[in-house]
């Protein structure tokens, strides 16, 4: 990669969150993401009146709930099987 950065190289690399998806798994991953981007729209309607940019990140947040859900019963039949 020409121009990466070290930081991207080292503690963001798809390594790096590969092992996060090894040990927590995609759905709470998911399920953490969601946290985050609910905590984000949070923030942006309160600290900066951003009304707009908090529905988008509400949104992003309900899709990410979503997916979660969506891999739990993926989990579950490939479990049952």
């Amino acid at each position: 990669m020409v121009g990466a950065e070290p930081a991207y190289l080292s503690e963001n690399s798809p390594a790096m969150l590969e092992a996060i998806l090894d040990r927590a798994g995609l759905r709470n991953v998911l399920f953490a993401l969601e946290q985050i981007c609910f905590v984000k729209a949070q923030h942006l309607e309160e600290a900066w009146q951003g009304g707009r940019s908090a529905k988008v990140w509400s949104r992003y947040a309900r899709l990410c709930g979503n997916a979660a859900c969506r891999v739990g019963k993926l989990q579950d039949r490939a479990a049952v099987v």
